[in-house]
C-alpha cells in the first residue's frame, strides 16, 4: 500500500515545523509528501525548504503557488497525489501527529475490504502546545462531533444520513483512498468544505469509517482558518449574545441544506423520500428565520427534523432571534 501525505500551508511559520517533524518521525514513513504553500508572506517557504534539506530520506514535493484559499489549496494537493498513491492523509500546518498515527490507521484500513475513507479521533492543543480538554456532552463522541456513543478503540461505519445533519470530521483527521480523491476532483461544489465532501463521497458508497482513538493533537489558536465551535470557552452571556445572530441561527441548517442539495445533484439515487422531506424542511426553516415569521416557526417545533438539528434550547433561541430583530 502506497501512502502519501498532503500538507496545506499558508503563513504557518509559528507551528509548521512542529507538524512537519511529527510527520517525518512516523514509525511508518509515508511514501511521499506533498506540501503546497498558498502564497505565504511570512517565513513558511524557507522553513519548508530547510525541512526538505534536513530530511533527504523523505520523498517531498514542494509546490509554491499563488493564494487560492484553504479549500482550493487542498484540491490542488489532491490533484497532485491521487493518481500516485493508494491512500492520502490530509494534514493541516499547525497540528502534531502521534508517532504511530499512520501505522495505526493503516492497520484499520487493512481490516475492511470496502473502506475508502477513515478518520481518527483527536486531542485539543493550545498555542503553547499544551493538551487541554473540553466538557463532553452526554451521549456524544469524538470531542462532541458525533451525536452518539462510540466505544473507545472501535472501528465504526458512518452513514450518509448522519452526514446530512453534521460534519463529523476535520480533514486533518482523515485519510482517503485515491478513488475518493479522484471523484472529489470531478465534483464542482462551491459550498461544502472539502472534508465534508470527501466524507460524503465515501459514505455514499457505505465506505466511511471512524476509528475512535485520538491519534493527533488538533491545535486551536487565534490564526486558525477553521476551528471547532466545541472548543470555544465563552462565558454564558457572551455565548448567548453570539448565538443571537442570523449566521449562528441558520448555519447548521444552511450547511445541511447544501449537503442534501449536493446529494440531489450528484447522487440522485440516494435522495429517499425522507431525505426529500428533510431538504424541504431546511428550506422552509431558513426562510422563516430569515424573514422572522414567528407563528409558522413555532409551528415547526413539532417537526421531528427540527429536534434532530437543534435542542429545545436551540429552537427557543431561533424564536428569540425572530422576536428581537
Amino acid at each position: 500500500m502506497k501512502i502519501g501525505v498532503i500538507v496545506a500551508v499558508y503563513n504557518g511559520e509559528r507551528f509548521l515545523l512542529e507538524q512537519l517533524e511529527s510527520i517525518a518521525n512516523q514509525s511508518r514513513k509515508p511514501d511521499a509528501i506533498w506540501i503546497r504553500d498558498d502564497g505565504s508572506t511570512d517565513q513558511s517557504k524557507p522553513l519548508v525548504q530547510q525541512f526538505i534539506t534536513d530530511h533527504p530520506e523523505l520523498c517531498i514535493h514542494f509546490i509554491q503557488g499563488q493564494n487560492v484559499g484553504f479549500k482550493e489549496n487542498f484540491r490542488l494537493l489532491l490533484s497532485e497525489a491521487y493518481n500516485k498513491m493508494d491512500w492520502i492523509f490530509l494534514s493541516d500546518q499547525d497540528d502534531r501527529w502521534d508517532s504511530d498515527r499512520i501505522l495505526k490507521m493503516e492497520k484499520q484500513i487493512q481490516k475492511v475490504d470496502n473502506m475508502s475513507a477513515i478518520a481518527s479521533s483527536f486531542r485539543f492543543m493550545n498555542q503553547k502546545s499544551e493538551i487541554y480538554s473540553i466538557p463532553l456532552k452526554q451521549g456524544w463522541s469524538n470531542q462532541n462531533l458525533i451525536p452518539r456513543v462510540i466505544s473507545e478503540y472501535r472501528l465504526e461505519p458512518i452513514s450518509v444520513d448522519e452526514l446530512t445533519f453534521h460534519n463529523y470530521f476535520q480533514g486533518c483527521a482523515m485519510a482517503v483512498h485515491q478513488s475518493v480523491a479522484e471523484e472529489y476532483l470531478k465534483i464542482n461544489n462551491p459550498y461544502l468544505p472539502h472534508d465534508w465532501m470527501l466524507s460524503l463521497i465515501a459514505a455514499s458508497k457505505n465506505e466511511l469509517y471512524f476509528w475512535n482513538e485520538p491519534l493527533f493533537d488538533y491545535r486551536i489558536h487565534a490564526d486558525n482558518t477553521i476551528g471547532l465551535p466545541q472548543s470555544s470557552r465563552f462565558e454564558f452571556f457572551n455565548r448567548i449574545k453570539n448565538m443571537n445572530t442570523l449566521y449562528n441561527r441558520t448555519i447548521v441548517i444552511k450547511q445541511s441544506k447544501e449537503v442534501l442539495e449536493t446529494l440531489e445533484i450528484n447522487y440522485p439515487e440516494l435522495m429517499t423520500e425522507n431525505r426529500k422531506q428533510q431538504l424541504q424542511f431546511t428550506k422552509e426553516n431558513l426562510k422563516l428565520i430569515e424573514y422572522k415569521k414567528i407563528i409558522p416557526l413555532i409551528g415547526q417545533f413539532s417537526n421531528p427534523f427540527y429536534h434532530q438539528y437543534k435542542s429545545k434550547f436551540g429552537q427557543i433561541m431561533d424564536l428569540i432571534y425572530c422576536i428581537t430583530h
